[in-house]
């Protein structure tokens, strides 16, 4: 039965329809693929126990990069406190959470735990929390929480007492150094508890409220009797921050006695060991969890996992300095910087082995020598060529970047021209379209110019022009982008910056004009502007709105920034404008 033309057009209608489904679905599905996880840290990235959390995190979704995607926050807590910047700190997170929406959360260390409670209203959709590295656990950090489990850090403070007192029985005292940052006053709480199982075997006493130099002075009086048990050294009573590795090396350098230690960031660098906890395990953990939550899992189904898995794990090489004897170490106990096993011991006999073993077979390709040598010919002459035409491309791509220069820069000031500052406004719009955020731009002019040729002649103008580039430069951000527009005019275009930020930013730029000094007596200029934020339009009406402004500024006085309606009876024609303005 043949088709009608309505049946063709249909036909035709569905496989068109098809075909761009075919072409969008997969770009869409793509994008909303992968799903992000925010890891939020208490403290700064490069800091040890932070960086082995991300290690252990990593482990976990490093493997799954197809289906997740990865954003690492740092509280930088350590280092930074008080009241003033705690709020900053709520604002920017308030900020760069406002159009990311994430499907889970890892949060590290009690600082980040408290923070996320207090800020946890602007996460977009509500997503589940999953803790780890928490000291002194209690359900109130979490009761205000939504969908929230996690792994906390349970330092096993009593065991490491225990090793101790096993390893050196015939020393009668450990010192316990411990800071008073927000992590030093929680394990507090858990060395109090260790310190009442050892009260009748051992004297306990502890070293909170120090500097760094009555620290070092007070671990160098230490003798034959006692040992050091460093559990948190990261500020001292000067507010002064040292990381662990300098705080362990500082502690070695000065005594001459056994260090033990809870932390995994210890190890290797000074202490002869101890009943370890550590950061990888809290990340890895932590990060099972997720998974296991990003896979259907509720998280009102995982309890919370409060028994840590630590272990004891001791440095060879600090047993070897004080003299402990092997049988006295656990059983199971991690020794690291062990000496050479049996191929490092006999890796020279081995690599003699194996160049005899090189020169024989050196000796059977001797005979292909012959045929080779022209075909080295041949690669030389071809490196020789490439090596060429690489020097050829580069200079040949130093002369488009010169030219590029030229293209984009205004010849007087240095700054970008009028025509590169159009192409990047578009740009920006482009980008504020496709992802909702806001630009705003400030047109800029300098009061009375032709006044300034007049009275003081044309080369001094240019030297004006000039320095008012510059200072434009430094009054900005980083990312805001400033150039001439034409003559006296300068055109300033800020990113990410709504009408109320842009306004104090051009009133920082007329003030820094304003406020210039000059080396010719009695010298002084001014900039008067307009202000307009991008709200749908073509660029040619976004400058439009920006010039009537700057003409509203000069009629009402010059130098001043004007962002408000124009007023009808303030403005007039382009071309009317007086050429003494």
């Amino acid at each position: 039965m043949p088709f009608s033309k309505y049946d063709r057009f249909f036909v035709c209608f569905s496989l068109f329809l098809s075909c761009l489904a075919f072409c969008l679905f997969p770009l869409s599905a793509e994008a909303a693929r992968k799903q992000k996880i925010l890891v939020l840290h208490s403290y700064h990235q490069g800091y040890e126990w932070t960086d082995n959390i991300s290690s252990g995190i990593q482990a976990i979704f490093e493997p799954l990069d197809k289906d997740y995607e990865m954003y690492y926050e740092y509280l930088d807590t350590k280092r930074n406190t008080g009241a003033y910047y705690e709020q900053h700190l709520e604002e920017l997170f308030i900020a760069k959470m406002k159009t990311v929406e994430f499907a889970a959360v890892i949060v590290a260390d009690n600082n980040g735990l408290a923070f996320i409670k207090k800020s946890y209203r602007f996460l977009k959709g509500h997503p589940p929390l999953i803790f780890c590295g928490i000291n002194y656990f209690q359900p109130d950090m979490i009761d205000t929480l939504p969908a929230v489990t996690g792994v906390t850090e349970e330092a096993d403070i009593a065991a490491n007492f225990g090793l101790m007192l096993r390893l050196h029985p015939e020393r009668k005292r450990i010192v316990v150094i411990l800071d008073r940052t927000a992590t030093g006053d929680a394990v507090a709480k858990l060395l109090a508890e260790a310190t009442e199982v050892y009260r009748d075997r051992v004297l306990i006493e502890t070293f909170r409220d120090f500097t760094l130099d009555e620290a070092v002075a007070f671990v160098g009086e230490l003798g034959a009797e006692d040992m050091i048990c460093l559990l948190t050294f990261n500020r001292d009573r000067d507010n002064n921050f040292i990381s662990y590795s300098a705080a362990v090396s500082l502690i070695r350098e000065a005594a001459d006695v056994p260090i033990y230690g809870v932390w995994d960031f210890y190890l290797g660098k000074g202490i002869v060991g101890g009943m370890i906890t550590s950061g990888f395990e809290q990340g890895k953990v932590a990060a099972q969890l997720a998974l296991r939550i990003l896979r259907g899992e509720s998280p009102q189904n995982l309890p919370i996992i409060t028994g840590s898995v630590n272990r004891i794990m001791l440095d060879f090489k600090q047993l070897q300095a004080f003299d402990i004897d092997s049988r006295r170490l656990p059983d199971g106990a991690l020794i690291i910087n062990q000496p050479p096993g049996f191929y490092q011991k006999y890796q020279r006999v081995f690599l003699g082995a194996s160049l005899a073993i090189v020169l024989l077979l050196g000796f059977s390709w001797i005979r292909l020598l012959a045929q080779k040598r022209e075909k080295a010919r041949l690669v030389k002459m071809n490196v020789a060529l490439d090596n060429l035409v690489e020097e050829k491309t580069a200079r040949l791509q130093d002369a488009n970047k010169a030219l590029q220069k030229i293209a984009t820069t205004d010849d007087l000031t240095g700054i970008h021209n009028r025509g590169y500052l159009l192409k990047q406004l578009a740009q920006e719009i482009e980008a504020v379209e496709g992802q909702g955020s806001e630009l705003s731009i400030i047109l800029v002019d300098l009061d009375r110019f032709k006044l300034v040729n007049d009275t003081f002649g044309h080369n001094f103008g240019d030297q004006v022009l000039k320095r008012v580039s510059a200072a434009f430069g430094t009054a900005l951000r980083d990312k805001d982008l400033v150039g001439r527009y034409g003559g006296e005019e300068f055109l300033l275009i800020l990113p990410d910056t709504d009408l109320g930020k842009s306004t104090i930013i051009a009133e920082r730029v007329r003030q820094s004009i304003a406020s210039y000094c000059w080396e010719k007596d009695g010298f002084q200029t001014t900039i008067s502007g307009g202000v307009v934020q991008y709200v749908g339009e073509s660029v040619e009406n976004l400058l439009k709105r920006a010039d009537e402004l700057l003409y509203q500024a000069k009629a009402l006085g010059r130098n001043r920034m004007e962002n408000r309606p124009i007023d009808p009876c303030l403005t007039s024609p382009r071309s009317g404008r007086s050429a003494s303005v």
